[in-house]
């Protein structure tokens, strides 16, 4: 059985599998060794911080002073450098190479030992902020390579140069834009206006982030682009961009290197070639200005150092941004750096169209957009936008963020491009040239007013007792500043002369029928044609209103005391009667023929109980400055301190003071007015002060010296209550002017520029006399009265219309007065006229063939909404110097010439797109005429 053994020797030729184990160990174990052995000698001899080491300790030896500095050399040990920074979580190993980094002695040798330039360390010690921190790079590598960071995918490579300020935003605010308090408070905290010290701050040393900075507000990224909530949401938020590492970015198409850097500055410089669907034009910008943007964009970074490393941010209260460089933040990306409008891609409609689409931006600095724009309209649309386009809604903290006052600052900046126009002081209709004023007229202003005055869209003109009680003064500032929220709007344009013009041709209307010679001997001559008795009818229907009815005053100055009428020569009465008093409650009633003048004051003598007297016509010359001092100590409470007017009559009034003699103003400061408040100032008198005679004479020449500068017109009435004109002005005048005064069969009166212009006169005499051809009355009691006020009464509502000069434009006062009485023409009007511009539907439709980007769209809440009636009719009529937008009012030679009635029929059609803000009078029963017409 032992023979029967198996045989388990292995083959010929074959190794046991243990022994090809052991050499395979052997081998492997050969191959680590001399790994090892490669290393080691690398590790010791090889590695280039080595070199450096011992040539950092070569060169502190060879700068030994003495043997105690050569001795510390020589415990300079060659190894692996550190610094450990716990608080920003980072490891440092850069001073391994950079050896001499913090020695001064060092400071001219060859890099990698040469010492940190400036004095940077002081501020910023080595043991506290290490290298990574303001030069990015890989702090534990030791390779130059890797340490470097530009291995291929380390996100922060190393900044040098002046790319290190681009991480001083790390722990520094200087590079901020605005909004410190954002970060450094509890979360809540309301914004703050942005100040010129937090947008003019820079960092010492760091030129091209400043410059940047700079160039960010220059060309209007904000209007695009988000920085801490605030600006435009086309492009992406850049608050933090600075961290965005390059996986964030696309680079297919840029030439260059592959880095963050790199791909900002070919987009600054190539936008469509580098992101081929962005909306970013092409700013034309040199490589110096890309490179100052690309630069201050790295710097945006978040604030990510612990507290202890970040310091105070600047205060930030310095003056608020003026509305320049805030319109040039935000607006003048799509706007225009002056306002001159562009051509932007709209992303909406692109995205919905699958192709690129273009729509105009308006321009804002375009004379006839400043003519017709108020103050109201462009804040409107500033704060709530245009929904559905790229118009963010700017006063929203979710759109773009601005607030209240910055949205107030950037209007006036856009009014400021308003030329100022002619000098309003040298404007006289006495100076015109009827005839010139009538092409004028023909060709500016009969399309609103008809070509005989008669009005239409607006005001007639052509009323005897419009003309009788608006002076030269109140027409030129109506003519240049226009009215705000209607159809009228300022002609800045014209000239002095051209001014001048036209207000000589409306006085054409209004021409004088008297003569002063003929009246004159009407009365001397005892002509029965001057009649008292006609004269007490002419004064009860014309004077008695403001007057009283026994010429004691009521409204205006009384006129039945024997000072007045004995000082008073027929002259003067006639002067004052067809001259009027401009600026006060009384007209110029030129329309009254010689008889009927002559009878007036015939009448008006009928009260004159003692004989005249003759008082010389000078009465020696006084000093006006002292004068100055005795009027406003004496007077000023009574007649103002301008002599404007108050509770005694305006002095300080051109044709008072053409016809008044220096000796009638010194007996009525003498002696003053019986029945009155004004009591005499000489000796004995019961005034409220003592005089001498050469004093007083001083005060009238002070008061002469108002004939050399232009009349101050009264702008508070000091004898009413606004509290009680409220309730006035609500019974009687809102039924035709509006609740709030907005206007609406009437016109506005709370408007800002009417009362502006308007006097306490102007509108005392336009309550008391009515408007000729018109639904405006008289208010006080008469013949022709439509209501029985007093004269208190009247006196309270002027005083309540004053004070909303002084108020802000309600924000839901919506000054739209147009009756649609034919939709369906407005509608056939509008699709023959300005459909090709606007689009069929008053906007851009992307199934439209041959989509433009003529003109913006009118059929839009936040447009219509802030769009009054009266804009829309003066756009129609007047269109856009310089646009595409042609007149269509009559006499402007445009290519149509609309009617009043079809231009208020189109305008109707415009505003019954908006349901949110349609028309007061837009009647229900109106729409249905288009709900009826076929679809389209």
């Amino acid at each position: 059985m032992g023979n029967d053994r198996a045989d388990t020797s292995p083959p010929k030729g074959a190794f046991p599998s243990s022994r090809r184990w052991k050499l395979a160990l052997l081998a492997s174990s050969l191959a680590a060794l001399g790994l090892m052995a490669v290393a080691a000698v690398r590790e010791n001899l090889g590695l280039e911080w080595r070199g450096y080491q011992r040539a950092y300790k070569e060169a502190v030896l060879a700068r030994a002073a003495d043997d105690r500095a050569r001795a510390a050399a020589e415990r300079i040990r060659v190894e692996v450098q550190q610094v450990v920074l716990p608080e920003l979580g980072r490891l440092d190993r850069c001073v391994t190479c950079h050896a001499g980094v913090d020695n001064p002695s060092l400071a001219d040798a060859d890099p990698p030992l040469r010492a940190h330039s400036g004095d940077w360390l002081k501020t910023h010690p080595l043991g506290r902020f290490g290298c990574t921190v303001c030069h990015d790079g890989q702090g534990r590598a030791l390779e130059k390579a890797d340490a470097h960071g530009q291995t291929r995918y380390w996100p922060e490579p190393l900044r040098t140069g002046e790319l290190v300020y681009t991480n001083c935003g790390r722990c520094h605010h200087e590079n901020d834009l605005y909004g410190v308090e954002a970060i450094q408070y509890v979360a809540g905290v309301p914004p703050r206006p942005i100040t010129t010290d937090e947008l003019d701050a820079a960092l010492p040393g760091s030129a091209s982030v400043a410059r940047g900075k700079r160039l960010v507000v220059e060309y209007g990224c904000l209007g695009c682009h988000k920085y801490r909530n605030r600006g435009g949401s086309l492009g992406p938020d850049i608050t933090h961009v600075g961290d965005k590492g390059p996986e964030g970015f696309d680079f297919s198409h840029v030439q260059g290197e592959r880095t963050v850097r790199q791909w900002l500055f070919e987009h600054f410089k190539r936008p469509a070639a580098v992101s081929p669907n962005t909306l970013m034009p092409d700013l034309g910008l040199t490589d110096r200005q890309a490179e100052d943007l690309t630069n201050y964009m790295l710097s945006l970074r978040e604030k990510a150092a612990p507290a202890s490393y970040t310091p105070p941010p600047p205060r930030g209260d310095g003056e608020p941004l003026d509305g320049k460089r805030l319109y040039r933040m935000f607006c003048s990306a799509c706007h225009g750096r002056d306002g001159q409008g562009s051509t932007v891609r709209d992303p909406l409609l692109a995205q919905a169209a699958d192709r690129p689409l273009d729509l105009m931006v308006p321009s804002l600095n375009n004379p006839d957009t400043l003519a017709v724009a108020s103050d109201h309209y462009l804040a409107t649309i500033v704060k709530n936008g245009r929904p559905g386009t790229t118009m963010l809604a700017w006063g929203d903290a979710e759109g773009g963020g601005l607030l209240p006052e910055e949205v107030d600052r950037v209007v006036a900046y856009i009014r400021s491009w308003q030329i100022p126009g002619p000098d309003r002081a040298r404007i006289a209709a006495a100076k015109g040239d009827p005839r010139s004023g009538r092409i004028l007229f023909r060709r500016n202003c009969a399309a609103c007013h008809g070509r005989r005055g008669e009005g239409g869209i607006g005001a007639s003109l052509n009323s005897p007792g419009f003309l009788a009680a608006a002076s030269d003064a109140f027409l030129a500032a109506t003519i240049l500043d226009g009215r705000e929220n209607t159809a009228m709007p300022g002609w800045r344009r014209l000239t002095e002369q051209e001014v001048s013009d036209l207000l000589a041709f409306l006085r054409t209307w209004q021409p004088r029928r008297s003569d002063r010679a003929a009246v004159l001997s009407l009365l001397e001559a005892g002509d029965p044609r001057a009649s008292e008795r006609i004269g007490r009818i002419l004064y009860r229907t014309n004077c008695r209103t403001c007057h009283g009815l026994d010429g004691m005053g009521d409204l205006a100055v009384s006129l039945a005391t024997q000072e007045f009428l004995a000082l008073v020569g027929n002259d003067y009465l006639y002067t004052t009667i067809v001259s009027g008093r401009p600026g006060t409650g009384m007209p110029a009633w030129r329309h009254l023929s010689s008889e009927d003048v002559a009878s007036i004051i015939r009448f008006i003598r009928s009260w004159q109980t003692e004989p005249s007297r003759s008082v010389p016509a000078g009465a020696g010359r006084g000093d006006p400055w002292v004068g100055r001092a005795l009027y406003r100590d004496n007077c000023s409470k009574c007649h103002g301190e301008a002599a404007e007017g108050g509770v005694g009559p305006q002095l300080n009034n051109p044709v008072f003071l053409a016809s008044a003699t220096d000796g009638m103003i010194l007996e009525w400061i003498r002696n003053g007015k019986v029945g009155t408040q004004m009591l005499g100032f000489a000796r004995a008198e019961q005034g409220i002060g003592e005089l001498t005679d050469r004093q007083m004479r001083d005060i009238v020449a002070y008061l002469r010296t108002f004939q050399d500068r232009p009349r101050v017109s009264v702008k508070h009435s000091p004898h009413g209550v606004p509290q009680l004109g409220e309730i006035w002005y609500r019974q009687s005048c809102s039924q035709c002017h509006g609740e709030a005064g907005e206007g609406a069969s009437g016109p506005a009166l709370a408007n800002l520029s009417f009362l502006r212009s308007a006097s306490d006169g102007f509108l005392m005499a336009t309550m008391a006399m009515g408007r000729d051809g018109t639904e405006m009355r008289p208010v006080k009691k008469g013949p022709q009265s439509i209501l029985d006020l007093t004269s208190d009464q009247i006196n309270d509502i002027v005083a309540y219309l004053r004070s909303l000069e002084h108020a802000r434009p309600p924000g839901d006062t919506p000054h739209r007065f147009v009756i649609p009485w034919d939709l369906a023409r407005g509608q056939r009007l509008y699709e023959a006229n300005c459909a090709g511009c606007h689009g069929i539907n008053g906007k851009a439709e992307i199934d439209e063939p041959k989509l433009s980007s003529w003109a913006p769209a009118l059929n839009n809440e936040g447009f219509l909404a802030a769009a009054t009636d009266g804009f829309l009719q003066a756009t129609i009529v007047k269109g856009r110097a310089g646009t595409a937008m042609r007149p269509f009012g009559r006499g402007f030679n445009g290519l149509v010439d609309l009617t009043m009635d079809e231009i208020d029929d189109l305008v109707a059609y415009i505003r019954h797109w908006s349901r949110a803000a349609p028309s007061p009078m837009t009647l229900p029963a109106e729409r249905s005429v288009l709900a009826a017409a076929p679809a389209r």
